[in-house]
């Protein structure tokens, strides 16, 4: 057995255990590792949020570049039977969305952007985060909009993983699932179990078609999520106790001590003892002439802080970021790279940055947004047109924070070369800058055509614009131009029909 075992295990020797390989193995299914492990990953992602400085860095790192400051927004895109947008439906569900999105939980402390921050906040240190769907007249609850629907935000200790009423054998980790595996009921605490009043333990069963689950997950069949903290613990810890000893040792260096010290035994002399209190005056540029032959004076210096600490700590802080996906820049505020590494660095952290945002709003945006729409279209609030495709009635695209510009200039540049080429559309360069293509045209009518009543004018609102962008040449010709201008005519038709020089070349005519 002993030798079937080795040879079936040949090409794998990390499979067989030795004296310098200790083998460690989680052999448990998602749910039961969830169920010994997830309280304490918790606790202590909460306890070093609460008292550890960098956690808390990454913490905000992780929750500005995938919520922002203004939250996911929404660019509704409900289309007519032809496949054209409707632009009335969508500018009203944009309107009713942004009043709604002042007061849409049930408390009323805070906006949807708030909200989504402190949601995300929730997701990323606990690993789950739920919502309950309150829609229409409910005891003891006031919409504070005139949409009947707010949101209650739960956090994961609301549903609790250990519970002895869970005997069903399709309960888990107190979520009720049918047989192939789809959530169908929570079981959800009526009242906070770590609030004063934790005796009060009842539970409900909240239909699953009422609750929202965001969770982080890394194994298929998961039913909670685990922190995002879970693999880098151990390194904050070890990290934040390294600079606490180092701060003790650098407070003991700052205490200067001083001795005498003594030449050969043979200077001892018998009723020295008796000059024990002798005091020196401590003041700058002092002359030390008190001393006895053969006495001089030495400093205990325990040469801290460490030149070490900054590189460990820097070295400790990278691997930590690595593990929850920040940018270790951001979180460190030290930007002394080179252009071409932070331009990497960001490139590489906007994916892990987009990826968590992309799970946000699949887990409680877009539900939030078509329960929202559903509301207002049974209530009245908005009217659904005849003539509008019904399976584009939810369509949308949400954005949250963009990628920065490192380079303005370099980054506009390519935008427009490409605008010019056909590879982009000028409401996709807007779109990938966060804002609504819609409205930024309509503020850019407005403002020129008061400009225009004003009699002002500017470069941008000039009827022809013969600035030189990404670099192009004019010339006679008319080639290599991007986007002709409505005067960027032919030149077969005479001198007479010809256009001048000046405006040639042109990007785009904004009259």
């Amino acid at each position: 057995m002993k030798w079937a075992f080795k040879k079936f295990f040949g090409a794998y020797e990390t499979a067989v255990p030795s004296r310098t390989n200790d083998i460690k193995k989680s052999d448990g299914d998602a749910d039961r590792s969830i169920q010994i492990a997830g309280k304490t990953l918790i606790e202590q992602a909460r306890y070093l949020e609460e008292n550890h400085d960098l956690v808390n860095g990454i913490l905000t790192t992780l929750v500005n570049n995938t919520i922002g400051r203004d939250g996911i927004t929404v660019e509704p895109l409900p289309r007519m039977a032809d496949g054209t947008v409707n632009r009335e439906l969508a500018d009203e569900m944009i309107l009713k969305y942004d009043l709604w999105s002042q007061r849409p939980e049930v408390t009323g402390e805070l906006t949807r952007a708030g909200m989504e921050r402190i949601l995300a906040r929730s997701l990323y240190r606990d690993g789950e985060v739920f919502l309950q769907h309150v829609v229409g007249m409910r005891r003891g609850v006031k919409h504070l909009t005139d949409i009947p629907y707010s949101v209650e935000m739960l956090e994961c200790d609301m549903v609790p993983i250990h519970h002895p009423d869970d005997v069903d054998g399709n309960m888990y980790n107190g979520v009720k699932k049918n047989e192939w595996g789809q959530p169908t009921h929570y079981r959800v605490y009526k009242r906070h179990p770590g609030s004063l009043k934790a005796w009060d333990v009842d539970t409900k069963m909240v239909p699953a078609e009422r609750m929202l689950h965001a969770k982080l997950t890394n194994r298929i069949g998961q039913t909670r999520g685990v922190s995002a903290f879970a693999p880098v613990l151990i390194r904050l810890n070890d990290l934040k106790s390294y600079e606490q000893a180092e701060q003790v040792a650098a407070r003991m260096a700052a205490c200067m001590g001083l001795y005498i010290k003594r030449g050969n035994p043979d200077l001892y002399q018998p009723g020295d003892e008796a000059d024990e209190d002798r005091y020196f005056d401590m003041a700058p540029g002092m002359i030390y002439d008190q001393l006895l032959p053969g006495e001089e004076i030495g400093d205990i210096s325990p040469n801290r802080p460490s030149q070490l600490l900054q590189p460990f700590r820097d070295s400790m802080l990278k691997a930590a970021t690595s593990g929850v996906n920040a940018n270790y820049s951001t979180v460190a505020k030290d930007y002394s790279g080179t252009y071409s590494a932070q331009r990497q660095e960001l490139s590489d952290s906007y994916v892990n940055y987009a990826t968590l945002q992309a799970d946000f709003v699949a887990q409680v945006c877009r539900p939030m947004w078509e329960q929202f729409v559903t509301v207002a279209i049974n209530s009245g609030i908005l009217k659904q047109p005849s003539g509008l495709n019904p399976d584009t009635l939810y369509d949308a695209q949400f954005r949250g924070p963009v990628q920065p510009w490192i380079d303005p200039s370099k980054e506009a540049s390519a935008n427009l070369i490409q605008v010019r080429a056909g590879f982009k559309s000028l409401s996709q360069v807007i779109r990938e800058r966060g804002e609504n293509p819609r409205k930024v045209f309509a503020e850019i009518k407005r403002e020129r055509d008061e400009l225009e009543e004003m009699e002002i004018a500017l470069s941008s609102t000039a009827s022809t614009d013969d600035t030189n962008f990404g670099g192009e040449e004019n010339d006679d010709s008319g080639e290599g131009k991007g986007l002709r201008t409505q005067g960027d005519k032919s030149d077969d038709k005479g001198d007479g029909d010809k256009e001048s020089d000046d405006n040639k070349g042109s990007a785009v005519r904004l009259r």
